[in-house]
């Protein structure tokens, strides 16, 4: 059979209704999202396989915070912070192929040099929960990071587009890093 797109479209912006959902193909938007604590959503991601008993589960990153909603949490916005407490400015997620019930994202500002407020983290979807919970695992620190790509056929393999130090890649699930820059020139922004 044909595959049928999704009508389905999210678009972010600033200000009141940070984040507009269309179900017609972009023609019209309505706001959604009126759960999210924040006047900035940076991003808005559809989890392409969901765990089991999870159906779809949309995540937002915000300059306040990550937001998880899901038919499984009957569309209320579900809260997870970064364990420093400080503002987080996550730009980008990606699945988790080895954990079902993790995702990875990305974060960094490039105007911030603590090391725990840039790169790459873990976090559980049952870690997002109404009261604030402080959640993630850093896998990688120090570098801002724009746009993460994972892939189910190497569930270990992840993909980071930096702020500065070009393209990066882990083929161990986050544990060590290395640089894929051949032929680029650094200081290099990759979105």
């Amino acid at each position: 059979g044909l595959n049928q797109r999704t009508k389905t479209w999210f678009k972010t912006t600033g200000g009141v209704f940070p984040l507009q959902k269309s179900v017609d193909g972009a023609e019209t938007f309505e706001p959604w999202g009126s759960g999210i604590r924040g006047l900035y959503v940076n991003t808005v991601w559809v989890h392409p396989c969901p765990p089991q008993g999870m159906t779809n589960v949309v995540l937002a990153g915000t300059e306040s915070g990550l937001y998880m909603t899901a038919d499984s949490h009957d569309n209320e916005w579900l809260y997870a912070r970064s364990v420093s407490n400080a503002p987080i400015y996550a730009w980008s997620f990606a699945a988790d192929w080895a954990d079902p019930n993790s995702v990875f994202y990305a974060l960094g500002n490039p105007a911030w040099s603590e090391e725990h407020l840039m790169g790459v983290y873990r976090v559980g979807l049952d870690d997002f929960s109404t009261n604030y919970t402080y959640a993630s695992s850093q896998v990688l620190s120090g570098i801002g990071v724009w746009k993460l790509v994972t892939t189910p056929a190497d569930p270990l393999r992840i993909y980071a587009g930096t702020q500065t130090n070009g393209v990066m890649v882990s083929y161990d699930g986050g544990d060590n890093w290395t640089t894929l820059n051949d032929g680029l020139t650094l200081p290099l922004s990759v979105t």
